[in-house]
């Protein structure tokens, strides 16, 4: 799985009827979403390959990503791969443990919200679920963007992931719908192709790019060969 950030993309046009100038840095999160996505199932389509698409095939919107018709095409650049959509955390959890990956629908500031992963309508993918905890990959990350207040007690930063509780992602969604697009591969059980947890946690590092400290991040969990045998099963498929 590779991490895609929208703020390398500000030479990639994305425009909307009523923002013409308007690129993927500025508006693209459903895209470099998808890509990341994409790269999770062992598919490789970068934003700068996407946003066309999506501006060609009615995905594009004014004010970002129609998710519903970028994650249709998701499915159809990668075949075997189906998505449905859900509100609930224990169904995005379930998920997340059957090898499966997501995209959440953040809403931003509200009244009495300081919104966690935006201050406005932004998307985000979610990697993985252990222990009532959520890794998530922020497609518009930038740093310092969770040294803020209202943020910063709230996610834990490690390297291209963060971690916040099914709490916070909840309260981030609460007035989205649908809150979360989930993505498995069909017929995917989960038994193992690479079973050796050391290989798995290199496969992962070089085909994600993650930095050591991320590594060794997740490597604290208690779970962890588990989940990087998971990760790494996802991007072998």
């Amino acid at each position: 799985m590779k991490y895609y950030n929208q703020n390398g993309y500000a030479a990639v046009p994305y425009p909307s009827v009523t923002n013409k100038t308007a690129t993927v840095k500025s508006g693209g999160c459903g895209v470099c979403c998808a890509a990341t996505v994409l790269s999770f199932f062992n598919f490789n389509y970068p934003p700068n390959q996407l946003a066309p698409v999506f501006i060609a095939r009615g995905a594009r919107v004014d004010g970002g990503t129609d998710m519903k018709k970028a994650a249709a095409l998701v499915c159809e650049f990668a075949p075997g791969v189906s998505y449905c959509t859900t509100s609930s955390e224990t169904e995005l959890a379930q998920c997340l443990l059957a090898g499966g990956i997501a995209i959440a629908n953040v809403g931003g500031d509200r009244p009495g919200h300081v919104g966690v992963f935006s201050n406005a309508g932004h998307y985000v993918v979610v990697c993985f679920s252990e222990d009532g905890k959520f890794g998530v990959f922020d497609v518009g990350s930038y740093d310092g963007k969770f040294n803020k207040p209202g943020r910063k007690e709230k996610v834990t930063v490690k390297g291209d992931f963060l971690l916040c509780s099914e709490a916070v992602l909840h309260e981030d969604t609460l007035l989205r719908s649908p809150n979360y697009y989930l993505f498995k591969k069909e017929g995917d059980a989960m038994n193992a192709v690479i079973t050796n947890p050391t290989e798995a946690k290199a496969l992962v590092q070089g085909k994600a790019g993650l930095s050591d400290a991320t590594v060794q991040f997740l490597n604290a969990y208690k779970f962890a060969d588990a989940l990087f045998l998971k990760l790494a099963n996802g991007m072998s498929r």
